[in-house]
């Protein structure tokens, strides 16, 4: 797992993975999981990753998993300028559940971004507030300038 700040951005781009799935037209690119901070009841591990194709599409990806008595169900992804962005739930996993209940839960999304989102914050970096969509939940992913950069490289 990578500690976002001490990577530069010629190494993001040279960790960042390429895939051509059989009986697809498109490519996928994955830049490397970032984990952002841990907390004794939670942990985020992101990543940037982006379609190219008859499609273009770029996404952040992130694993939320926290202990709790309940499903949270994360639906619901704002930008630092109060931009909504639409969610996809890639997946939700119970990973484990204790005897005095609480389990602790998985939720893998995708927040799509508009064209050229990553482009206008390559110098900037962005930030991400996660929620359910009644607000429960709220867990922010800070994606740094020098991430976006070395992705943006290995992409074009």
């Amino acid at each position: 797992m990578m500690a976002v700040p001490s990577l530069s951005a010629s190494q993001i781009a040279a960790q960042t993975t390429f895939e051509r799935p059989a009986f697809e037209q498109k490519a996928i690119f994955k830049g490397p999981d970032a984990q952002d901070g841990y907390h004794e009841d939670r942990q985020t591990i992101w990543a940037l990753r982006a379609f190219r194709g008859p499609m273009n599409a770029d996404q952040l990806v992130a694993s939320l998993q926290y202990v709790g008595p309940q499903w949270i169900f994360y639906a619901r992804a704002l930008d630092a300028e109060g931009k909504d962005h639409p969610v996809v739930v890639i997946h939700r996993d119970v990973l484990h559940c204790g005897g005095v209940g609480l389990c602790t839960y998985d939720e893998a999304v995708g927040v799509t971004l508009p064209p050229g989102y990553l482009t206008a914050h390559a110098a900037t970096g962005f930030r991400i507030r996660f929620s359910s969509l009644a607000g429960d939940g709220q867990v922010i992913v800070t994606v740094p300038p020098n991430y976006v950069q070395g992705f943006l490289t290995a992409v074009k």
